[in-house]
């Protein structure tokens, strides 16, 4: 930055200087008099220095992208002789090319319950012949039974499973007695439909072999045992994780887990919980779609995931804190990553003392600076002080304006079909959220030095004021996070002890009342590391949520969520910066240039294809689509009342609705809303793949069509033989997932069932005075038809000839793409490129006993 200029903000450029006199004299500049008891030299910033300053902006926000973004070189094979101890990453990559070549691994599938457990065992047996003599690997396949409930309430269900496999490996010492202590190392072999699950978790499959390689070749036996789990079923709900954590014999013991997975494609993982739960969020346009595959992972993510879980792996193994009786510290922690540099912990009770204690010290160094400034005006501090109540109002209401002008241009974009618009465009969202808010942030200091005619303070003094009120907020707000256990509150405490220490340092030296803005330059080079932090923690934030905004359902408003989210990074980003507006001359050219960035941005969101949401490949519309077939039966003869074929789209995102797409796909024409029908069958008359999808049933549509090719099928047959009076005994044949709904006439309730101990009372949506049951079955290694039983209270005095519960029976055909029709074929097919399409058939029976 160049020497700031001597004029007033408004004046001629060519004026050098602006000497202010005193209150009496009634010739000062209308804008900037002041009530001074001495005359004072202004010092102003040149308003082209806002551009520089913009441009560093951007800069350094790269710098927090690029942090985020930064992964090491891969190792080689040829590299580990020289590096006998180390992760080889190339290795762990050919054993993915190897994995995923096999295809989708849907549960039930050849894939998944042959040829990836055929892959896994061939791996662990040439890991197991190079292992050293210290340690003894045993190997179990494992098969599991069982039930639990998955969900919260009111879209929960029982969770249903038979036949499910795991393939599971110890790690023990060889000698010795066995260590009480066991480490469990997790992650999944499955997939979900259509996806060769590259990153969700082929990788961390590949990650957990090499590290198995790794530690069984160390010349000591580690301190504790350590189980490997590789399980075969968690997309159908954590299914086979649950078979062995309630199930398998060397589940005992376990003190620590270390779970590895992916909502992305590959880049740096991240700790989303103390539970060690690690996982992918870089890139999550493609997570759950066919584009995760494995041309598209980083190198560098192969050997930053093996680095890290190698040494967490090894590290927390020879733990004594792993110990079944260790004795160890209570009470929550506070973790963080600095940008990816490093790793900073500290228990909740120092987090307390650290806010608490940084707050106070910014009100100290406030008030000090304060006194200065009074000291120098020769001012009383009172008058100061009440100067600071007036430019903390303006401030709090330029905060509140902006969160209110990005929340309207939300309603606005919403409301003229432009939701998501930066779903593929990142950079839109300086021009659609953080500009309007910057608008609205540089409001206050803009009118308040433009209208007020009388200034106590120099200008200077007043932006440090308008500074100094941020720094105000943002302490109050750390004292109320820190009384309310909020952990996150590091991300506040960070800003502030930057600002404290270039405040602190200004107040010292006394250069808040330096004529040449001597302050100035420690509070820029203050906000460079807190600047660069809240970028990494927006690339972060950004990265693993906006490629969730499509896929969380049509009935939520994800441009709610991105617009609160960038309003409150752009004060942590901005909330420093922006007041310095006061220091420019020609200031409204400044603000105007803001106005600029937000309109140009704006008409390019409205009026140009740039703000179209999705892309090919790299950032599709997902749709799930299921060729179904429906049979709706009488109570009492079993005739059948209704049947019909079609289509069923399941809504995924805020533009799922048909139009959005009908140009491409004429058939979606035909599409009708089941919104009715909700009141008259049984969760919305549709084959659910879950129950969290009841939320979004009245949403879905169907499109009638052909008839669908089920090569099984799918039906309920009521046993009579050797069953106890008031039982309705059941038996149910179909596909390898199923899904079961009970749904007792109303004024009855379920009492009793075989599928679980508990029974919970859910209501079925769009009949409220009904309650409804959701039961997800699976079946891994074999599928055979199964058996269930109900007990309802039905009074004595209950009518004949009147149906006392309708069971819907769904059963999904999730890995038989050859039995896809043409006519199905030719619907898919006329899909855009930039739309992924989920299909599968699916057959659905509705009866009434």
């Amino acid at each position: 930055m160049e020497d700031p200029q001597q004029k007033p903000p408004e004046d001629n450029p060519e004026s050098s200087q602006n000497i202010y006199p005193k209150l009496s004299d009634t010739e000062a500049d209308e804008e900037e008099q002041v009530e001074r008891p001495k005359t004072s030299t202004e010092m102003f910033i040149p308003f082209w220095v806002s551009i520089i300053v913009l441009g560093l902006g951007m800069l350094l926000f790269y710098a927090g992208t690029v942090a985020f973004q930064a992964l090491p070189n891969i190792k080689l094979i040829a590299e580990e002789q020289d590096n006998p101890d180390a992760f080889i990453g190339e290795r762990a990559r050919n054993m993915l090319r190897e994995f995923v070549n096999i295809g989708p691994k849907v549960v039930g599938s050849e894939a998944n319950e042959v040829l990836a457990v055929e892959f896994l065992l061939r791996e662990i047996e040439n890991i197991q012949s190079i292992s050293h003599s210290a340690h003894t690997i045993e190997v179990d396949v494992s098969n599991h039974d069982g039930s639990f409930f998955l969900g919260r309430l009111p879209y929960s269900s029982v969770a249903l499973y038979h036949e499910l496999q795991n393939v599971i490996v110890r790690v023990k010492p060889s000698t010795g007695p066995t260590p009480a202590a066991t480490l469990l190392v997790n992650s999944h072999y499955d997939t979900v439909p259509t996806s060769p699950g590259a990153s969700d978790a082929g990788i961390m499959v590949v990650v957990m072999l090499e590290t198995l390689r790794k530690i069984v070749q160390i010349r000591t036996p580690m301190r504790h045992n350590i189980v490997f789990l590789f399980n075969g079923a968690e997309e159908i709900g954590l299914k086979a994780a649950h078979g062995f954590i309630t199930q398998h014999p060397w589940r005992h013991n376990v003190t620590a887990l270390v779970n590895l997975d992916s909502t992305g494609n590959g880049g740096r993982e991240i700790l989303f919980q103390a539970g060690m739960d690690m996982a992918y969020a870089y890139n999550g346009y493609v997570y759950h779609t066919k584009f995760d595959r494995f041309e598209t992972i980083h190198e560098g993510t192969y050997q930053h995931t093996g680095d890290n879980v190698l040494a967490l792996v090894k590290g927390m193994a020879n733990s004594p804190e792993l110990d079944i009786n260790a004795d160890l510290g209570t009470g929550s922690v506070v973790f963080f990553d600095f940008m990816g540099w490093f790793m900073i912990s500290y228990t909740e009770v120092v987090a307390m003392i650290i806010n608490i204690l940084i707050a106070i010290l910014q009100f100290v160094i406030i008030g000090f600076s304060m006194y200065l400034m009074a000291k120098n005006e020769g001012v009383p501090f009172k008058k100061v002080f009440k100067e600071l109540i007036k430019v903390l109002i303006a401030h709090l209401v330029s905060i509140v304006v902006g969160i209110g002008l990005c929340f309207l241009l939300m309603v606005i974009y919403d409301a003229a079909g432009r939701p998501l618009s930066y779903y593929s465009e990142l950079w839109l969202l300086y021009g659609i959220y953080f500009s309007p808010f910057y608008l609205g942030l540089a409001l206050g200091p803009m009118l308040y030095f433009t209208l007020k005619k009388k200034h106590p303070l120099t200008v200077s003094h007043e932006v440090q004021l308008f500074l100094h009120s941020h720094a105000l907020l943002l302490s109050v707000l750390l004292i109320i996070t820190t009384g309310a256990r909020i952990r996150s509150a590091y991300i506040i405490l960070v800003a502030l002890i930057f600002y404290c220490a270039s405040s602190g340092l200004s107040t010292i030296f006394r250069l808040v009342n330096h004529r040449r803005l001597g302050w100035i330059y420690f509070h820029i080079i203050g906000l460079v590391l807190p600047f660069i932090f809240s970028a990494y923690l927006c690339n972060v934030a950004f990265t693993t949520f906006i490629p969730m905004a499509a896929r969380i359902g049509p009935d939520q408003y994800p441009d709610l969520v991105i617009a609160a989210f960038c309003s409150l990074i752009a004060i942590f980003l901005g909330g420093f910066i922006v007041p310095l507006i006061g220091l420019c001359t020609r200031r409204w050219w400044v603000y105007g240039g803001i106005f600029g960035l937000f309109s140009v941005v704006g008409i390019i969101l409205l009026a140009t294809p740039v703000g179209f949401p999705y892309r090919a490949e790299t950032s599709p519309q997902r749709y799930w689509i299921f060729h179904t077939n429906r049979v709706f039966y009488s109570f009492g003869d079993d005739s059948i009342r209704k049947s019909d074929s079609g289509y069923m789209l399941l809504p995924m995102d805020r533009n799922s609705q048909p139009s959005f797409i009908q140009s491409y796909v004429p058939e979606m024409e035909k599409a009708l809303p089941v919104e009715e029908d909700c009141a008259k069958e049984i969760f919305c008359g549709i084959p659910l793949y879950r129950s969290s999808m009841t939320s979004q049933a009245q949403f879905s549509h169907w499109i009638p069509a052909s008839e669908p090719y089920l090569n099984t099928s799918v039906t309920l047959t009521r046993i009579i033989n050797q069953i106890p009076a008031g039982r309705l005994a059941f038996q149910v044949d179909g596909p390898s997932r199923m899904a079961i709904y009970i749904a007792p006439a109303k004024g009855l309730k379920i009492t009793n069932w075989s599928f679980h101990p508990d029974i919970p009372q859910w209501r079925i949506p769009g009949m409220p005075d009904r309650t409804g049951y959701f039961i997800a079955r699976t079946a891994g290694k074999t599928n055979r038809p199964y058996s269930f039983w109900i007990e309802l209270d039905t009074p004595t005095d209950w009518p004949e000839n009147t149906p006392q519960v309708s069971i819907g029976i769904v059963g999904h055909f999730t890995y038989h793409d050859e039995q896809i029709t043409q006519d199905f074929r030719r619907f898919l097919d006329s899909f855009p490129d930039w739309a992924e399409v989920t299909p599968w058939m699916v057959g659905y029976r509705v009866y009434e006993f």
